[in-house]
């Protein structure tokens, strides 16, 4: 009876070995499963640091705008533009040149001619392109032209002696459509 006792204290401590031994492996799975957590976190956050610097200090590529307002004019239906918009001393090339690089606005340049941007783009083209060509820097009154102003606000409310008012310089409809320009003697000479 005195063995059975001892194969019976002796499987117990065994039990006892291998559940210690169990709740060691326990511990040194979950410590290791901490470690590899604690590692992807730190991955994570450098790598979110790494982007984060890399798109703060992002530059898009410039665009070529000059080109994108040359070829957009270039599709629209004007008579003669070939010749004029390959001089590169034309008043043609000289309004797609301001209004791409020097135009105060900078205004989105349409990819199609049927949308209200088209409209206000070529409107403010064709008004650089009347200034340029009647030496519009030597005007008695430059009328807002070639200003940050809408094209529609190119110009001044005058009042006579008589308290008659007089719209000059472009005059625009309701629906910022020029219908009218009005430059009198203004020293406006050229084409």
């Amino acid at each position: 009876e005195e063995l059975k006792t001892q194969a019976a204290i002796a499987a117990i401590d065994q039990d006892n070995g291998q559940t210690r031994s169990n709740r060691g492996g326990g511990r040194n799975r979950n410590f290791a499963a901490f470690v590899v957590g604690l590692c992807v976190v730190a991955l994570v956050i450098s790598l979110s640091i790494f982007f984060a610097k890399k798109t703060v200090g992002f530059t898009p590529p410039p665009v070529d705008r000059l080109s994108l307002s040359h070829d957009f004019v270039s599709s629209m239906p004007i008579v003669g533009k070939e010749e004029a918009l390959a001089d590169e001393n034309s008043t043609q090339s000289l309004a797609i040149k301001w209004l791409a690089n020097e135009d105060p606005l900078q205004l989105d340049i349409p990819m199609s001619a049927d949308t209200e941007d088209a409209k206000t783009f070529m409107n403010r083209y064709i008004m650089a392109v009347l200034y340029f060509s009647t030496n519009g820097e030597k005007w008695n009154d430059q009328f807002n032209f070639l200003t940050e102003k809408t094209t529609c606000e190119w110009g001044h409310v005058y009042q006579n002696q008589f308290g008659v008012k007089f719209e000059l310089g472009v005059a625009c409809d309701e629906n910022d459509s020029i219908v009218g320009i009005w430059l009198p003697l203004n020293n406006m000479n050229g084409i």
